[in-house]
C-alpha cells in the first residue's frame, strides 16, 4: 500500500498558533486537536479539512484532548473532552448532518481547577478493536454531586466537577489526575466517581504523572451451588497503571469497584507508560530505560533507548506548558509512548536514524 501524507493547518491568525495536543477517533476519520492559543480543531482526515473549529472556551494552551469511545456511524454523534493548562477540563457533545456534513456542539465544564490544580494527565477507557464495542459502559455506586467531588480533588469549593445538563454525558470512563490525587470518573448516565487515589509516599513535588488503561475480557468460575447458571461467567476488566515519579501502581477496575493490587518503585522517575498487552506493562523512565514489567511489578526484560549520552529525558519529546507548586515549569512528556501488536513505539525529540528504526521514532519488537 502506497504511504500518503495530509498536511492539516488553518489559514490566517490561527495558521501561528503551535499544536499542543492531537487525538485521532477510534474509527480514524476524524482528528481533534488542540492549540497553543486555547482553540480546538476537528479535521475531517478523509477529505483533508476542518470539520469544526472551536473558540471562546480555553484561554490557555490545550494540552488534553480525548474522545470518548466510538461515535455512531448512522447518527455520527460523538463526545470529547478538552483540558488546558490552567486547568479547566470541558466535555463537548458534537452531533452531524451527515448530508450537509455540519456540526452542532453543546460545551460542559466538567473541572474548574482556578485556586486547586491543574488535570495534569487524562486518559480515557476505551475497547480496543479486538474487544469490539464502544467505550466502557459500567454500573456505578451513585452519582456523586459536584460540592462532594470538588472536596475530594483538593478540598476546596472553587474546584467544581459540573453535574448540570447531564444528558449530555453519556458515555466513557476517565482517569483525571492532578498534583495530589488521582479521580477515576464515569461520564455516563449521570456523573460518578469510581475511586480516588492520592499521591504516593515519596513523590517528588511537581512530578508529572502518566496513566494507561488496558480492557480486557476474563472468565470467573461461579460457586458450585449456584443453580441454572454457567459454570462460568466472562466479565469485562479494564486494568490502570499509574506511574508518579519513582512509583508505579496498578489497579483493577471491575464494574465500578477500582483496586490497587500491584505497586512497586522504580531506580529513575517515569515519563511514559503503556501496556503491551494485559499482562506486561511498558514503562520509560527519565535515565533512557525501557522496563517491561509484569503486572505485579515483576521486571521481565529492560533496555536502553539512550543515545550517544543522551538520556531519556533529552531524547524524548515534552512539553512546558505545566508549572509545580514553586511556579517552575515541569516537563511533560504526554504520548511519547505507544503499542501496536508487539511493538512498542517512542516518540523522538528530533527525528533521529537508528539501525533498523524509523526516522523520529524507535521501535522495539518483543
Amino acid at each position: 500500500m502506497d504511504a500518503k501524507m495530509l498536511i492539516l493547518g488553518l489559514q490566517g491568525e490561527r495558521s501561528y498558533a503551535a499544536v499542543t495536543s492531537i487525538c485521532f477517533n477510534q474509527q480514524g476519520d476524524l482528528l481533534l486537536a488542540g492549540y497553543a492559543d486555547g482553540h480546538i480543531t476537528v479535521w475531517d482526515v478523509q477529505r483533508a479539512s476542518v470539520a469544526k473549529v472551536i473558540t471562546g472556551e480555553h484561554t490557555a494552551p490545550v494540552v488534553h484532548t480525548l474522545f470518548l469511545g466510538q461515535d455512531s456511524q448512522v447518527t455520527r454523534q460523538f463526545k470529547a473532552v478538552t483540558g488546558d493548562s490552567k486547568g479547566l477540563v470541558l466535555l463537548h457533545s458534537f452531533s452531524v448532518v451527515p448530508l450537509l456534513n455540519r456540526f452542532s456542539i453543546k460545551t460542559q465544564c466538567l473541572l474548574d481547577g482556578q485556586r486547586t490544580g491543574t488535570v495534569l494527565s487524562a486518559s480515557p477507557l476505551l475497547f480496543d478493536e479486538f474487544s469490539g464495542g464502544a467505550s466502557q459502559s459500567v454500573q456505578g455506586n451513585g452519582t456523586v454531586t459536584g460540592s462532594s467531588i470538588g472536596g475530594m480533588m483538593g478540598g476546596d469549593a472553587s474546584w467544581k466537577l459540573f453535574n448540570e445538563g447531564s444528558s449530555l454525558v453519556e458515555e466513557g470512563v476517565v482517569v483525571f489526575v492532578t498534583h495530589q490525587t488521582a479521580l477515576v470518573v464515569r461520564l455516563t448516565p449521570n456523573l460518578e466517581v469510581y475511586a480516588q487515589l492520592s499521591k504516593p509516599d515519596g513523590v517528588r513535588e511537581g512530578a508529572m504523572p502518566c496513566t494507561a488503561w488496558k480492557c480486557t475480557m476474563q472468565s470467573r468460575r461461579l460457586p458450585a451451588n449456584t443453580e441454572n447458571m454457567p459454570a462460568e461467567v466472562v466479565e469485562r476488566v479494564s486494568l490502570l497503571a499509574i506511574a508518579w515519579d519513582r512509583k508505579v501502581q496498578v489497579a483493577k477496575l471491575v464494574k465500578s469497584e477500582l483496586k490497587v493490587y500491584g505497586k512497586w518503585s522504580l531506580e529513575s522517575a517515569a515519563i511514559g507508560v503503556a501496556w503491551l498487552d494485559d499482562q506486561m506493562l511498558v514503562v520509560l523512565t527519565m535515565t533512557g530505560q525501557l522496563c517491561l514489567f509484569a503486572k505485579d511489578g515483576t521486571v521481565i526484560h529492560q533496555t536502553s533507548f539512550s543515545v550517544d549520552g543522551f538520556g531519556g529525558d533529552d531524547l524524548i519529546a515534552y512539553h512546558t506548558h505545566f508549572v509545580n507548586i514553586f511556579g517552575n515549569p515541569e516537563k511533560a512528556y504526554h504520548n511519547c509512548v505507544a503499542v501496536r501488536g508487539a511493538s512498542v513505539y517512542v516518540l523522538d525529540l528530533c527525528i533521529l536514524l537508528f539501525p533498523g528504526f524509523s526516522h523520529g521514532r524507535n521501535e522495539f519488537k518483543f
